[in-house]
Parts: C-alpha cells; sequence; structure tokens
C-alpha cells in the first residue's frame, strides 16, 4: 500500500552494470471486478482482458504508476506452494530454478533458448538477492502481511 507500480505481470530485466533495471510496464492492472472494488480507489472505467476470464485491465494514474523503472535490490516470486505464508530467500539452485519456472517468451524459440535462459537466471541470481513468496488467502489479510514481508526483505537485503 503505498507504493506506485512498477509492472504488473511481466518484468524485463536489463543489466546496467551495478545492477538490473527493470523496465516500466503499461500503467494498469488486470484485476477481478471485486478485488479491483477493493484494491483501487474510487469507480474505474475497464476493458475486458479477454472473453475467457472475468478479469478487466484498469488504467492507473500517473500517481499510481513509476514511468522510469527502478534498480532492483531483490527480486520476489508468488508461490503458492511454498510450504508456509511469507517470505523465504532462495539461493543456488533453487534461486536459479524459481526464476527459471517463472520465464515466459514466446517469441524465442531458438535451439539455444534454454542456455540462454539459465545462464540469464544464474547471473541475476548471483547479483540480485531472490525471494519466494506464499500469499495469505484474501485481501483482508494482505495490508498486514505486506509489512511484514517488507519488513523481512529489508532485514535480509540490509536496506
Amino acid at each position: 500500500s503505498g507504493y506506485r507500480i512498477l509492472r504488473d505481470d511481466l518484468f524485463i530485466f536489463d543489466d546496467a552494470g551495478t545492477g538490473f533495471m527493470v523496465r516500466p510496464g503499461p500503467p494498469r492492472l488486470k484485476l477481478f471486478p471485486h478485488v479491483a472494488r477493493q484494491m483501487l480507489t474510487g469507480e474505474r472505467a475497464s476493458i475486458a482482458l479477454n472473453p475467457f476470464t472475468d478479469k478487466r485491465v484498469y488504467a492507473l494514474d500517473a500517481s499510481e504508476a513509476d514511468c522510469n523503472g527502478a534498480i532492483v535490490d531483490c527480486a520476489v516470486v508468488l508461490n503458492p506452494n511454498a510450504p508456509a505464508e511469507g517470505v523465504n530467500r532462495l539461493q543456488g539452485s533453487s534461486a536459479v530454478h524459481a526464476l527459471m519456472a517463472n520465464v515466459f517468451n514466446a517469441l524465442d524459440a531458438g535451439r539455444d533458448r534454454e542456455t540462454r535462459l539459465l545462464e540469464s537466471a544464474a547471473r541475476i541470481c548471483r547479483r540480485c538477492p531472490l525471494f519466494e513468496l506464499k500469499l495469505p488467502r484474501g485481501l483482508d489479510a494482505l495490508p498486514a502481511h505486506a509489512r511484514e514481508v517488507l519488513d523481512s526483505l529489508r532485514r535480509s537485503t540490509g536496506r
């Protein structure tokens, strides 16, 4: 709560030399209407995401979205199968595997795709701490849980 959205689902990592830069995405969120009513302020216009879901696309205004990008201090992957709610530091092959499991690239079907993905994931994990996160069920628990997660990330990264 209170943070601007950088991207809602797809991150593009650029090696900025001193860290990894995440480029901003379109200023929008894809949400189910009942979630949007709880998470977004005021009435919002929206459009259907696609004919196969009830999710809708909601535009964000400038105060809600980051249009500059950011150097990443750490990365978090959502894992609904994690053993417990909360945040857990991943290291070594566990971190690389978790990052690889969240890669999506329909445009690259070349023979050496997996090698490039593995090398990129390993490079990111060597320089950027990776955490897995299991969120609680229901939106009511989310604000308190978000504070817990941020405190844990700050302790783990020293920032």
